[in-house]
């Protein structure tokens, strides 16, 4: 299951830039997934939530949305990522 891994880095990018920001709590995370990343959103979720605890980042909202391209050229350029779109602190 390489959503573990993916979670990890993941946590990873949030706590820092928390700390950059000198944020005291992460409130919202949001991913952007193309269609073929080879990614369970249920998994990214649950692993987030599980290494999220005891962190800043424990009750931060995560919410996956889906990239389904635009055009032939986007969806062969763009649909096996997944990007932090957002990430919301305070």
């Amino acid at each position: 299951m390489h959503e573990l891994g993916i979670s990890q880095e993941l946590i990873a990018t949030v706590l820092e830039y928390a700390r950059r920001a000198e944020a005291r709590r992460v409130e919202r995370v949001v991913l952007r997934i193309g269609p073929q990343a080879g990614v369970d959103p249920e998994s990214i979720q649950f692993t987030f939530q599980l290494l999220a605890q005891g962190t800043i980042a424990a009750d931060a909202q995560i919410e996956l949305e889906a990239d389904p391209g635009q055009s032939d050229q986007q969806i062969a350029d763009h649909s096996h990522t997944l990007a932090v779109v957002a990430i919301e602190v305070a």
